[in-house]
């Protein structure tokens, strides 16, 4: 909205000393919080709309902590004034003579308990008393049941007289429905000039600024009253039993609006919490019990199961949060999945297309792309790579007592379940840590680590050279450069079934054999083999190099596992097909191989390779 053009300099001040006996609590009344926020800063927001000079905050009860509160949400405009004992209203205002009598400005006077006010209703206000030509305008609503409230009296032309308070008024003024609603606008001097004169002549013994009209009236100046239509915006919170109130009215009407002009699906809208400053996108589906609170941010065709709590986070598009997730103070990117049962806080981020599941936590940590921990850890001041999984019972153990420290993990890492990683340590792109492994040293690239403490197992990667033909290779490497089988070998075993050891024993003696069928060629594959391979050696071909780590053997007798890549550069193949193994093994990790398992690689490489025992 515009700001307002007054003809003097605006000031606003704002009554928040009061301890609030009614909300019966030793917390100062203006500090309890509604939508998230306490009541004294969505006073201050809609102040500072109108684009004050200044904001003067009377201040009282735990004057630090409203002074903190005011300041958080309006900075360096707020001034703080102090009155030490709360005598009446008149009192509040007059604790700030020092910083306002002599100013040629115009003062809106406001209490600290109106959350709801709204800065269009003041905006109208101030064009009221400029309009009329006001030294003084009273803002006033009608109720029908006006008790408690002081009354506006007006003579027989419909002209103010006075305000009077409820213990203060008769029987006939307490028949009145129009009420004070506590917000003014005075032209400051004239209102420190009168504040001079009154006097606690009143059943409470207090000053009250409602005197201060009359006493203008007396003195010739102009009072005006402006009739809003709105009792509850201008009503201030007395209670618990109010503050719930004002707390489901502000819910169900950011939850309908979120409906009708936000395109959101809200599965159960009485069952479900938005603060008043979050955002949601279109196509979002929530589910009931949902507790969106603070200054959330949620993208588009994001979906929320039911028990979540997110906090002052963020979400991308299309993240699927499961049910009963905490989040706060996080970010997690597009096309994430959460939960159920995780926990993510003090700025946990997750990148694209990451996963955490159930019942794990991450605190100040970050996981990098199709990154996933999906079962029970605790991930803490720790940053991981791309493409990495976390095995299930892992723990960053951050803390040695005194400070917090940081693990950070590569990309296309494996940790294995229950690793513990000793902080501070960093695991190398590519490793992998066996399971039941406590990691308290650096882990280079390209190994494997197991035990307790965790040793290197292996650093380096057995290589295996392929020969292979143009036409074969397409059955062998596929885009994805990872293994697959010829047809004959599907015609024989069948699609989709686990390869057995003896299905794999089975196919190096077909190719011994020369039972291979070349489909490039044309020609049988022994024809082709025997020319390039004496004793098991070929004698010519450029070469694809596959690295498998020693790690990997296992897998290896399944045709080698789906994350072998060819690392090596591409080149043109000559017709020939021939594998040559050279793969080395410690003799304790060939002793604890199965005794098939032994077999199927000695006859592999007793066909077309070596095999090396140290």
């Amino acid at each position: 909205m515009n700001s307002v053009e007054p003809h003097k300099p605006l000031d606003v001040l704002i009554m928040a000393a009061g301890l609030g006996t009614r909300m019966k609590s030793k917390r100062a009344k203006v500090l309890h919080e509604l939508g998230g926020l306490p009541l004294i800063a969505h006073v201050c927001r809609a102040a500072q709309a109108l684009k004050p000079q200044a904001i003067f905050v009377v201040v009282g009860h735990q004057a630090d902590e409203v002074e903190n509160a005011a300041r958080t949400q309006v900075g360096d405009l707020a001034r703080f004034v102090l009155q030490a004992q709360q005598r009446g209203t008149g009192d509040a205002v007059e604790t700030a003579r020092g910083a306002l009598e002599n100013s040629d400005s115009l003062l809106l006077v406001l209490s600290g308990d109106v959350p709801l006010v709204k800065a269009e209703t003041l905006t109208k206000l101030i064009e009221h008393h400029h309009t009329t030509g006001s030294d003084c305008s009273i803002l006033s609503v009608r109720l029908e049941n006006p008790t408690g409230y002081g009354r506006v009296i007006r003579d027989e032309q419909n002209s103010f007289v006075r305000i009077v308070e409820q213990k203060d008024a008769n029987s006939e003024q307490r028949q009145v429905k129009e009420i004070n609603s506590g917000i003014y606008c005075f032209e400051t001097r004239k209102l420190f000039k009168a504040l001079k004169r009154i006097a606690p002549v009143n059943e409470q013994g207090e000053y009250y600024l409602t005197d201060v009209p009359e006493i203008l009236m007396a003195e010739g100046a102009r009072v005006s009253v402006y009739l809003h239509n709105d009792p509850r915006e201008v009503s201030g919170i007395n209670t618990r039993a109010e503050l719930a109130e004002f707390e489901n009215l502000l819910r169900r009407n950011t939850i309908r609006s979120l409906m009708i002009e936000g395109g959101v699906t809200f599965i159960d809208p009485s069952h479900a919490y938005v603060s008043a400053e979050a955002t949601i996108g279109p196509d979002c589906v929530i589910y009931p019990d949902v507790s969106i609170e603070g200054k959330s941010a949620v993208g588009e065709g994001c979906t929320l199961r039911s028990g979540t709590r997110i906090t002052n986070s963020r979400l991308g598009n299309n993240v699927l949060i499961k049910d009963h997730c905490v989040i706060v103070d996080s970010e997690i990117d597009s096309n994430c999945s959460v939960g159920p049962f995780a926990h993510l806080r003090m700025n946990a981020q997750l990148a694209e297309d990451s996963a955490v599941g159930n019942f794990v936590e991450v605190k100040k940590s970050r996981l990098g792309r199709r990154t996933k921990a999906m079962h029970l850890s605790y991930l803490g001041d720790a940053t991981i790579g791309e493409q990495t999984n976390i095995g299930a019972g892992t723990i960053t153990c951050n803390y040695d007592g005194t400070r917090k420290h940081e693990t950070i993990i590569e990309d296309d890492v494996k940790i294995g379940s229950d690793t513990m990683l000793v902080a501070p340590v960093r695991v190398g792109a590519r490793s992998v840590t066996g399971a039941g492994s406590v990691v308290i040293e650096d882990v280079p690239a390209d190994s494997l680590v197991a035990g307790v403490p965790a040793e290197i197992v292996d650093n380096a990667r057995s290589n295996i050279t392929l020969f292979v033909c143009k036409g074969c290779q397409k059955h062998w490497l596929d885009s994805d450069h990872t293994h697959t089988f010829p047809p004959w070998y599907h015609e024989q075993y069948g699609r989709g079934r686990k390869h057995k050891t003896r299905d794999l024993v089975a196919l190096f003696q077909n190719w011994h054999a020369g039972d291979i069928f070349c489909e490039s060629c044309g020609l049988a594959a022994a024809e082709r083999f025997s020319r390039y391979l004496v004793n098991g050696r070929p004698t010519e071909n450029p070469e694809v190099t596959v690295k498998v780590p020693k790690s990997d053997i296992k897998k290896f007798l399944m045709l080698y596992a789906k994350t072998v890549k060819v690392q090596a550069e591409k080149r043109n193949f000559h017709e020939s097909f021939a594998y040559r193994f050279h793969v080395t093994f410690t003799t304790g990790l060939f002793k604890t191989l199965p005794a098939r398992q032994r077999v199927a690689f000695a006859t592999m490489t007793g066909l077309l390779g070596t095999l090396n025992i140290l």
